[in-house]
């Protein structure tokens, strides 16, 4: 079974990113007076960062493998993606209140 490698890198980045935010918000400042409860965060603290810590070599290393072609398709948007595979001759659906309807916010046309 081939893995994707680019989804595997995009899945990483913002794995890394998530814990990243997490470990950032985490201040002396928030920290639990009681004992206990502060071993419990420390603990769960050098857990995350230990998990950012694989997420990122995890993320280096792929990200070293990766093809000419598979670094296009992952500077590519999903955007992109998308309206590669569109077909620009298919009809108009039938429905068209959303295209006739008058302008509701600050939209320019």
């Amino acid at each position: 079974m081939m893995i994707d490698k680019v989804a595997a890198v995009r899945k990483l980045n913002n794995e890394r990113a998530r814990l990243g935010q997490w470990l950032n918000s985490v201040s002396m400042m928030n920290r639990p007076l009681d004992p206990e409860k502060q071993i419990k965060a420390d603990a769960e603290f050098r857990l995350t960062y230990d998990r950012y810590m694989k997420a990122n070599a995890d993320y280096n290393t792929l990200f070293a493998s990766l093809t000419t072609d598979e670094l296009e398709r992952l500077t590519r948007s999903p955007l992109d993606d998308m309206l590669a595979k569109c077909d620009p001759n298919a009809p108009l659906p039938e429905e068209r209140e959303w295209v006739d309807a008058p302008a509701v916010g600050r939209e320019i046309i």
